[in-house]
């Protein structure tokens, strides 16, 4: 009866524990925990390491600008930091020595045309007087032709005096060295022409082209900015004086943004 009696409230010890262990749990899955919120805010994440390394630009990434022509620094137009467009003037060399010398050229090249103006105005005009000198003069000696013949007839008729034959045949040699000179001096006068214009010509043509040359040389006085960037470094300021060599003599480097 003992032994039944211990069992019995075994089993019912067993039960009521089973009963509030479940219940507990069940209230522990209901309840919802509340923990601590706040607002979102931007901030910053900090990361430092301490290393030694070298620093280089990456490939390309700067371009050193220089000039082509020795001289002083007239105009430095940028400075470092200053931010460059392409196309923009940043230096200017001296330039007075250049446009000196094209000023030069210029009248030197006016005095050539008008030298070539001239030929063509007076050289027509001269050959048209000898074309018409060498016509009289073809015309006289045709005529004192005819009168020596004539002459040369009526002497063997015994008409005329061997006077006024040998006359008439002096009339014709001199008539006929007249029309000769005439003619010389007519072709003398066009081959002239044509050397005289065509010397003038290449006067011309050379002048124009040391006044290309010139101009092209002014032109390396005016340095501009072949890409937009920033001015990084200025080799040379105004007043100083840049010597160019082998190479272009450096001015600025500029940094690709």
């Amino acid at each position: 009866m003992r032994k039944i009696l211990l069992l019995m409230l075994a089993v019912i010890l067993a039960v009521t524990s089973s009963y509030y262990f479940f219940k507990i749990r069940g209230k522990e899955k209901d309840e919802v925990k509340i923990f601590e919120t706040q607002q979102v805010k931007r901030g910053e994440i900090k990361n430092v390491i301490n290393a030694t390394a070298i620093v280089k630009t990456r490939v390309n990434a700067y371009l050193k600008i220089g000039t082509r022509t020795t001289g002083l620094v007239q105009k430095m137009f940028i400075d470092i930091g200053d931010y460059v467009k392409k196309g923009q003037l940043i230096a200017i060399i001296d330039q007075r020595e250049f446009k000196k010398n094209i000023e030069k050229i210029k009248q030197q090249l006016k005095k050539a045309e008008d030298r070539l103006f001239q030929i063509e105005k007076i050289y027509p005009l001269k050959i048209a007087e000898a074309e018409k000198n060498y016509q009289s003069a073809t015309a006289e000696y045709e005529y004192a032709q005819w009168k020596y013949s004539r002459e040369k007839e009526l002497l063997k008729e015994e008409f005329t005096t061997k006077e006024s034959f040998e006359a008439a045949k002096r009339e014709l040699k001199f008539k006929k060295a007249k029309m000769e000179l005439a003619e010389k001096t007519l072709e003398k006068l066009k081959v002239e022409y044509e050397t005289e214009k065509r010397l003038a010509q290449d006067d011309i043509n050379i002048l124009k082209k040391e006044l290309q040359r010139e101009k092209i040389r002014l032109s390396y006085t005016e340095i501009y900015s072949p890409i937009d960037g920033i001015v990084s470094n200025v080799v040379a300021r105004e007043g100083e004086t840049l010597v160019a060599g082998l190479q272009a003599g450096e001015l600025v480097t500029i940094l690709r943004p």
